[in-house]
């Protein structure tokens, strides 16, 4: 589940975000419905021998067929951006944020108190790391942040 959770929002942010900002909104649509296809076709061989776990299988393999078609479409631009630094940066800030939920939600008896805690915990971990960090994004935004709450 968790591989897909990463693929699925780099796919997300490379065709959501960079191919529309890039004005590639042919490209990004003709990548759609390549995805589509694959993931019916793969559906349909999946399905009947596996079930369940074979459209999950389908969709997985669709959002990596996805995840390698974007990278490959965007080699030149990405080349030119520091994207694994930033990459690793959220992986690292998101197992350290990971590791102090899974603590802090064996501690917590009350589910309705640990769902509350773990979500607070888990935002302040992941952007106190990405700060520590210096990430280059985290510190576009804050400084985008701060020059709107600097004009009102």
């Amino acid at each position: 589940m968790t591989p897909l959770l990463i693929i699925s929002s780099y796919s997300g942010f490379l065709g959501g975000q960079l191919m529309i900002a890039m004005q590639k909104e042919k490209l990004y649509m003709w990548c759609m419905i390549s995805a589509a296809v694959c993931d019916i076709i793969l559906n349909l061989v999946f399905i009947p021998h596996f079930g369940a776990f074979g459209a999950a299988t389908a969709t997985f393999l669709t959002e990596v067929f996805i995840f390698i078609m974007y990278t490959f479409l965007l080699r030149n631009f990405l080349e030119q951006i520091n994207l694994k630094k930033h990459i690793l940066q959220c992986v690292f800030a998101t197992v350290i944020m990971g590791i102090a939920i899974v603590f802090e939600y064996r501690i917590l008896k009350n589910d309705f108190i640990r769902l509350i805690a773990v979500s607070v915990l888990g935002i302040i971990i992941y952007f106190s790391m990405l700060f520590a960090l210096k990430n280059d994004f985290l510190k576009q935004l804050l400084s985008q942040v701060l020059s709107k709450l600097k004009r009102k």
